[in-house]
């Protein structure tokens, strides 16, 4: 690495990135009682987050966390009990 004045800073350094494989759903329930739950698998360890609409242009976040070590993600919304729509997305970085 180099300063703006052209001296070496460090020694050369490898630097990896990775990126977490796209989510994908594995289920879609909803329960008697009307509230929707949504399973996906997505890469163990990294940090996804559900949004939902009732009206696909106003999204909000509804639930962040990790992914667990068997890559599943499990997540029911009890609110949407009380909507006659709602819709979701899984959002990654």
């Amino acid at each position: 690495m180099r300063d703006l004045a052209g001296w070496t800073l460090s020694d050369a350094a490898t630097l990896t990135v990775n990126i977490p494989a796209a989510p994908r759903l594995s289920n879609v329930l909803r329960d008697a009682n009307g509230a929707c739950g949504i399973g996906f698998t997505g890469a163990s360890g990294f940090a996804y987050s559900i949004a939902a609409s009732t009206n696909l242009s106003d999204w909000f976040t509804i639930r962040a966390g990790l992914v667990g070590t068997n890559g599943l993600f499990w997540f029911e919304d009890t609110a949407s009990q009380s909507l006659p729509a709602c819709f979701y997305r899984v959002v990654w970085p």
